[in-house]
């Protein structure tokens, strides 16, 4: 990796232009160092990807709808960084939250973020996730 960085930000999205310019302004916020961030448009049609990319992110599109497992997967191929941390384009996680996960990952080989005991995620579809 010629042009790695330290961390890569990967966040898929589908129809998220409403939510992109918020979301992309508090990561960028967070003035983290040696970060890219990834957006994989999963075919969205609202031109989230033109929002992403007058942000300065980094775009990856994919030609029609075709899954959150499949922009996870073309964003870690993309990804340059040593970390790769991943967050949803829809707003239900906190940006807020990257620091806590980047100082964790010094002590563990993966770090994962949890909602909470509030959190509306249902056993069917965590379970698909898992096997995205």
């Amino acid at each position: 990796m010629a042009d790695a960085c330290d961390i890569s930000i990967v966040i898929p999205v589908f129809n998220e232009a409403e939510n992109l310019p918020r979301l992309l302004g508090k990561v960028r916020a967070l003035d983290l160092t040696d970060v890219e961030i990834i957006v994989v448009d999963d075919g969205s049609t609202d031109g989230s990807a033109d929002i992403a990319l007058r942000a300065g992110a980094n775009v990856i599109r994919h030609p029609y709808n075709i899954g959150n497992g499949a922009a996870i997967k073309n964003g870690i191929r993309a990804a340059r960084g040593r970390l790769v941390l991943f967050i949803d384009g829809d707003g239900q996680h906190q940006p807020e939250d990257i620091p806590k996960l980047i100082a964790e990952s010094a002590n563990y080989h993966m770090v994962v973020g949890a909602r909470g005991t509030g959190s509306k995620l249902r056993f069917h579809r965590y379970a698909a996730n898992l096997h995205s």
